[in-house]
């Protein structure tokens, strides 16, 4: 069986979404529901007693991670001068990437850490607090985290809320959290 979901952010003109009956309907039904493309072309390759959800996307498997594995995985960060627009923000950046440097022995310039600061910073340092300025300063744009972005048949991606119980066609982004600077 196919099942088929009008988002919400699609003609809300003609239907009304205020049911809440029909909210907790839908999360019933998309519990339920592999998305997967095997399922779409009618291959299925899990024996019938097996739940739907344990085939599923395997969304449920990432809430499971522990935080030893979610730390250990993390990106380091890669701060990007030359996308920071801000001239300010930019100037910061590349004080405290590069720093001052001295002319040493071997005819090549030695980091000799950012001006005011006693001691240098050790390379990590220093791409994290350029990567703090330049999440303050220029915050990028993130999904909702409450999201969960999922591909119908044709390829077209969706996102389905799980706690609302809401689907929609079209990304919801908010500015990232800023770095902490102040």
């Amino acid at each position: 069986m196919r099942v088929y979901v009008l988002p919400d952010d699609t003609g809300r003109r003609f239907v009304p979404r205020s049911s809440t009956a029909l909210r907790r309907a839908l999360k019933v039904v998309m519990s339920k529901v592999d998305s997967s493309p095997e399922a779409w072309e009618g291959k299925f390759l899990v024996a019938v007693d097996e739940t739907v959800a344990e085939k599923s996307s395997g969304s449920d498997d990432a809430e499971d991670e522990s935080l030893w594995y979610i730390f250990n995985t993390l990106e380091g960060p890669n701060p990007k001068v030359e996308d920071m627009k801000d001239p300010y923000g930019r100037r910061a950046m590349e004080d405290i990437l590069f720093g001052q440097t001295s002319e040493n022995g071997a005819g090549t310039d030695e980091y000799m850490g950012v001006a005011g600061l006693k001691t240098p910073l050790y390379p990590y340092q220093r791409r994290s607090a350029a990567t703090m300025i330049q999440r303050e300063v220029q915050p990028a744009q993130m999904l909702d985290p409450r999201l969960q972005v999922y591909r119908g048949p044709t390829g077209q991606e969706y996102y389905y809320d799980r706690l609302e119980g809401s689907l929609v066609r079209e990304k919801r982004l908010y500015s990232e959290a800023c770095g902490g600077m102040s």
